[in-house]
């Protein structure tokens, strides 16, 4: 799963590199793409969804992984607030052995992409479209549903497509995060492994961080992963298969408390009306983390947050050679 959606990782964060770099709709609009296992199809990348789910099924025969994106209508009172870069994510494990076991969770992903300067992506380099009224927004979201529903998904070029010293910097950053890591459990045993042969996910191009942490720089980004952020592999991969929060994936962005899941995804999944509610609250008194002043919908002084698309991404544990309803588990 690691290596899929790292080869996903690397076709978006090529986009950046060209003379002129995607923003981020398009970014966002490429990677819906990729995550979608019938629009995959029309590309060519490294280790496709098809050879995911063939490795699969060799070493764990049960279980199967399905990615699909859905694109949401609103009403037109709320349509003004619908973006191009936000993105919903839904998660769900369906277990049908130990049903115990099962789940579904959400995220909203505010997408924001590196800026050249002077004409190349150095240290320095920031996320320059930051919007402090969007920032509060944000915050006030997380207060809402959760903490750490909303993240940003920040888009930047891979070190090995920018200067050497300047990778060198960044894989440093990194590593100084990775040192002290235990490497227990499954998810921490391959880290460790990546980290000794130099695997590419190491080098992401697509970060997830807590929306808490406003990006900054390209080097500050670095100097979070793996400690408060993540890789889009690494992400997708512990959020879907790394068990229950807080075991297993010291590591891993904390996530939600399954309480209130169901209003995380149907918010994440554009259903009206758990989108209308939110955007009653946040327009009066009582949205909790912005004053009146700061978030407004009647005169668009609020930036979009509205996810235009979402990505599902399941994964069921199942056998067709016995029904598990008949089958005691002990």
């Amino acid at each position: 799963m690691l290596r899929h959606f790292d080869a996903v990782d690397e076709e978006v964060a090529d986009r950046l590199l060209r003379v002129k770099p995607f923003d981020e709709p398009a970014l966002t609009s490429l990677l819906c793409d990729l995550m979608d296992q019938e629009q995959q199809r029309r590309y060519r990348l490294a280790f496709d969804v098809d050879r995911l789910r063939r490795k699969i099924r060799r070493v764990a025969p049960l279980l199967d992984v399905e990615i699909s994106i859905e694109t949401h209508e609103y009403p037109s009172s709320v349509e003004n607030l619908v973006t191009q870069s936000d993105l919903g994510i839904v998660f769900e494990y369906r277990d049908m052995w130990v049903p115990s076991r099962s789940w579904t969770d959400a995220y909203l992903l505010q997408a924001k992409r590196l800026f050249r300067s002077r004409g190349t992506y150095a240290l320095n380099s920031g996320f320059t479209s930051q919007n402090p009224a969007q920032h509060r927004r944000m915050t006030a979201l997380d207060e809402l549903f959760g903490s750490n529903f909303v993240k940003y998904l920040l888009y930047v070029p891979r070190p090995d497509r920018v200067a050497a010293d300047t990778a060198a910097v960044l894989r440093h950053l990194r590593d100084v995060n990775i040192q002290d890591n235990i490497f227990d459990f499954a998810l921490g045993l391959e880290l460790q492994r990546e980290a000794v042969r130099g695997g590419s996910t190491l080098d992401p191009g697509l970060l997830i961080t807590p929306a808490r942490l406003e990006p900054r720089s390209y080097s500050s980004a670095y100097g979070n992963l793996f400690n408060t952020s993540l890789p889009w592999s690494w992400f997708m991969t512990a959020s879907l298969l790394g068990g229950r929060p807080g075991t297993a994936v010291p590591f891993l962005l904390a996530e939600p408390g399954r309480d209130g899941a169901a209003r995380r995804v149907a918010f994440a999944r554009g259903d009206t009306e758990t989108v209308t509610g939110v955007v009653d609250v946040l327009a009066s008194d009582r949205g909790r983390g912005a004053s009146r002043d700061d978030i407004r919908i009647a005169d668009r002084r609020v930036p979009p947050f509205l996810p235009a698309r979402s990505i599902t991404v399941l994964a069921v544990v199942n056998g067709q050679e016995e029904d598990p309803d008949e089958i005691e588990l002990r």
